[in-house]
């Protein structure tokens, strides 16, 4: 195996004239982790600029040789709220360079980097993948699988989905709820925000995790901002829909889609959810009808697309009747410390 240099630090300890050939890079790794169209370079260069969230802390590491940047990798972790001991990571060396050690370097390299705190590393991976066999190598099993779902929407009938998205207005009225569309910000001017806040930990929390090491997570007002600041900043604008109980005006479920000025034809489904007290009413359904009738309405957003939980039978069987169909799955893989020595 050829020889290689390592620099590992913060993004502040790559060298300038290495930027743009590390943002082709990420590029690249995106097209390979996801059977989607990756972010344009600017998408990239933007999120390079952005400071860590606070509740975040990371490690980049880039490989070299012959002073040629071939591969990298980066490890974040949590240092507030939950999820303390678990970390994530993304590896990629550049095709040419492949099959000759490299990622088992870097993969080293993360580990002997990593917190003592740390006991958990998670890597995920494209099914039947370059790097799904690759980390098939060192562990047997994935942890949880997400299966990715996308419909082109010329496929739709506007007026029939308008007609259908109406009748479940009405239907649901009649139980006792209503509609709200917001936008990346609307939750605060539109709602009790501690009641907001509190439905998205309450629908976060149930989402399955499978055979994931994760706890529950813990939603604050500061830190669900931060999040959507974050997201905006990203160039993400949101389009959704919140499902309000009539008699107590409380929010009790919701589904949104984001779609990053990059890629303005695609809409990347986000949270869909309802609190349990309300299941059973079909809320669910009715509100991806309110967000496929918006969509439908810009004629410039052409796909859209979603990723769900491999054990999500419900949300499976809704995205199949709004004629998703499946592109991909990606799994994700765990290394825990007592294990990592085989590496």
């Amino acid at each position: 195996m050829s020889s290689l240099d390592f620099i590992i630090g913060s993004k502040a300890d790559l060298p300038e004239k290495y930027l743009e050939q590390f943002f082709l890079m990420l590029q690249d790794n995106s097209r390979a982790r996801f059977p989607v169209a990756p972010y344009d370079l600017d998408f990239y260069r933007n999120f390079w600029q952005m400071p860590l969230q606070p509740e975040d802390d990371e490690l980049q590491l880039w490989a070299f040789e012959n002073d040629v940047l071939v591969g990298f990798g980066f490890v974040s972790w949590k240092i507030k709220y939950e999820n303390l001991h678990i970390a994530s990571a993304q590896i990629y060396v550049l095709p040419a360079k492949r099959l000759k050690g490299f990622g088992t370097s870097i993969l080293r390299l993360l580990f002997q980097a990593l917190p003592p705190h740390i006991e958990t590393l998670s890597i995920g991976a494209l099914l039947h993948s370059i790097g799904d066999s690759f980390l098939k190598k060192y562990q047997e099993k994935f942890s949880f699988v997400e299966i990715i779902n996308a419909v082109d929407l010329s496929v739709f009938d506007l007026k029939e989905v308008q007609a259908f998205a109406s009748s479940e207005r009405e239907r649901l009225k009649q139980l006792g709820y209503s509609f709200v569309e917001i936008g990346s910000y609307d939750y605060l001017a539109k709602f009790d925000v501690q009641n907001y806040v509190r439905m998205i930990e309450e629908i976060w929390n149930d989402m399955p995790v499978e055979d994931l090491s994760y706890d529950k997570v813990v939603i604050t007002v500061e830190r669900y901002k931060s999040l959507i600041d974050r997201f905006v900043q990203l160039g993400n604008k949101i389009i959704g829909f919140v499902a309000v109980e009539s008699k107590t005006n409380k929010p009790i479920g919701l589904t949104k889609a984001s779609i990053n000025k990059s890629q303005p034809y695609l809409a990347e489904q986000d949270d869909t959810g309802v609190v349990h007290a309300h299941r059973g009413n079909g809320l669910g359904l009715a509100l991806k009808y309110q967000l496929l009738e918006k969509l439908l309405a810009d004629p410039s957003i052409t796909q859209w697309f979603a990723g769900n939980a491999l054990s999500n039978d419900h949300m499976l069987r809704i995205n199949k009747l709004l004629k998703h169909k499946e592109i991909g799955r990606k799994v994700v893989y765990e290394f825990h410390r007592k294990d990592w020595h085989r590496i």
